[in-house]
């Protein structure tokens, strides 16, 4: 009995310090003897990322620069990471209250910057305003692939294009070329 509350109690600590996602990677290949020092510790739970960027670097001084999973979830890891370590180089994720803070500062400057904007001088969003990482109130917008593009038939200033994460954008700008 006191093993199994042991162990209960030993794996809730462990969750609760993880504070590494696999959201945070392109995907997570499988670890194995031949995978750098660097990628096994960026891959863990609670990873020092001073450490892990000290490591990549030392690794690179003496290896020729191979472009891989690890290298390229290192490239991703360290954009996403990056405002989220703390003065030890541990990575601290943002509360759902800091989150919802957050993106209700983003969405206050969004409307204050289209607020003074004359909307015949440039694309304007229609819609959706909002894209979240999955599961969370945080807002994304990585990038902006446009996947569509339409010219409107009873309005040849209006054009409409449809974005990658579903946005929809809309300018009546004559001066686009």
């Amino acid at each position: 009995m006191r093993g199994l509350i042991f162990s209960l109690l030993f794996f809730s600590i462990t969750l609760a310090n993880s504070q590494n996602s696999k959201d945070f990677f392109k995907s997570i290949p499988v670890i194995k003897s031949s995978t750098p020092d660097w990628a096994s510790l960026m891959y863990g739970d609670n990873p020092n990322v001073k450490e892990v960027q000290r490591k990549y670097k030392a690794y690179y001084k003496i290896n020729d620069f191979t472009k891989t999973i690890h290298t390229q979830n290192y490239k991703h890891w360290i954009r996403i990471v990056k405002n989220l370590v703390n003065e030890n180089g541990y990575i601290i994720q943002p509360s759902r209250k800091e989150e919802d803070r957050k993106a209700k500062e983003l969405k206050s400057r969004y409307h204050k910057r289209n607020q003074n904007r004359n909307s015949n001088n440039g694309w304007e969003c229609i819609g959706p305003f909002e894209t979240y990482k999955k599961g969370t109130s945080q807002p994304i917008s990585w990038h902006k692939n446009i996947y569509a593009i339409d010219q409107s038939l009873s309005n040849s200033d209006l054009l409409i294009c449809g974005t990658e994460a579903g946005g929809v954008y809309k300018t009546t700008d004559k001066g686009l070329n």
